[in-house]
C-alpha cells in the first residue's frame, strides 16, 4: 500500500486496516512511519477490503 502525505506534515504514522469481508471485522494490516512524500507499507496478508 502507498500513503501520500500531501501536506499533512503533522501526521505520524500511517496505520492501515483491512478485511477479507466487506463488513469486517477489520484488523490492522500494516504500520508505516513517515518516509518522504510517499510512504510504502506491506501487509502480511491479502485483504479484499481496505
Amino acid at each position: 500500500m502507498y500513503a501520500n502525505w500531501n501536506g499533512a506534515t503533522d501526521v505520524e504514522p500511517w496505520r492501515f486496516y483491512g478485511s477479507t469481508s466487506e463488513y469486517g471485522p477489520f484488523e490492522g494490516t500494516a504500520f508505516a512511519s513517515k518516509n518522504g512524500f510517499e510512504t510504502r507499507a506491506m501487509a502480511p496478508f491479502f485483504a479484499d477490503h481496505a
